[in-house]
This record gives C-alpha cells, structure tokens and sequence, in this order.
C-alpha cells in the first residue's frame, strides 16, 4: 500500500471515530438522565415512607 492509501485509511477511521463517539457519547447522555429520573423516584418513595413513619411516632408518642 502507498502512503495515499494508509491516509485514506486513517481518515476513513477518523471519521467513523467521530461519528461512534458522537453516539456513545449522546447516549450515556440518555442513560444518566434515565438514572436520574430512577434515583429522584427512590428518593420521593422514601420521603413518602419517613414521612409515614413519622406521623406514626408522632401519634404514638402523643406529639
């Protein structure tokens, strides 16, 4: 192979580089958003709970 065909070929991985990161990049976007969105679900479900907790002790201790 001569050195036009090695620049060819490195050009031709440089651009499917790019265009792979773009993607890998966009979608580790998506899956920190969808981790997110799991994590503020867990922490309102356990607001939920302690705030049932809570009012039980309150009754119980008569406060």
């Amino acid at each position: 192979m001569g050195s036009t065909s090695h620049a060819n070929m490195i050009a031709k991985w440089k651009s499917q580089a790019r265009e792979g990161l773009t993607e890998i990049f966009s979608n580790g976007k998506a899956r920190n958003e969808k981790s997110q969105e799991d994590q503020i679900k867990e922490l309102h479900a356990k607001i939920g709970r302690l705030a049932v907790e809570n009012d039980f002790l309150s009754k119980a201790f008569g406060r």
